[in-house]
């Protein structure tokens, strides 16, 4: 069965930047972020915009990839990258990213390129949250620490559950995580701030 991408209506939200509005003069509230077009925004921004400032639609991705939200409809977002529309653009990105220097410390020792998201959870989180928007939720574990996720609107997208293998998370009514709390261990603003330069290098290198 072909899979459905989300790719209409096409005029962006002038609060959150995603596809939702049906028309340019619509002034109902968005579906993915739940305000007014009204709500706290410049004069500037309370209009359509042009073809140009419109990504391409995406391309039609039946390749099976295992991140929870991969399948199924797509989020569909304007970013500020002009080659990343959905989750599974950044993802396969992202393959290209991280390494063992970008794996949390206390399970360095076993990460592998067979898994890659081993330990990358919160970093990659708060990179999708720059690129999408959204919140950053935890999934709290057995072992005391929180699994990072994220959600937009009603899609919630999780870049690095395939580290749990078989196990499928429950992604419920979790806490929110913030760039406070994580970064405020200077490991892991180290750890983001070298997968955000590793990304930036892959973005540069499709350019030429």
């Amino acid at each position: 069965m072909e899979e459905e991408i989300i790719t209409a209506p096409r005029y962006v939200c002038p609060v959150c930047g995603y596809f939702t509005r049906p028309t340019p003069d619509d002034d109902g509230i968005c579906p993915v972020c739940g305000r007014h077009p009204g709500m706290a925004m410049p004069p500037a921004l309370l209009r359509a915009p042009n073809r140009f400032e419109l990504p391409p639609l995406p391309r039609q991705d039946t390749q099976p990839l295992g991140f929870y939200g991969s399948e199924g409809p797509q989020l569909t977002a304007v970013t500020a990258v002009p080659s990343i529309h959905t989750p599974r653009d950044l993802y396969r990105i992202l393959l290209r990213c991280w390494s063992r220097e970008t794996c949390a410390s206390r399970m360095r020792k076993h990460w592998s390129e067979e898994n890659p998201t081993l330990g990358q959870c919160s970093i990659t989180s708060f990179l999708a949250q720059d690129l999408f928007g959204g919140t950053v939720y935890g999934v709290p574990l057995e072992n005391g620490f929180v699994h990072c996720y994220n959600r937009v609107g009603p899609y919630v997208f999780d870049l690095t559950s395939e580290q749990f293998g078989d196990v499928r998370l429950v992604y419920g009514d979790d806490p929110v995580q913030t760039r406070e709390q994580h970064f405020a261990m200077p490991e892991k603003q180290e750890r983001y701030e070298l997968l955000l330069a590793a990304f930036r290098r892959v973005l540069e290198s499709e350019r030429k």
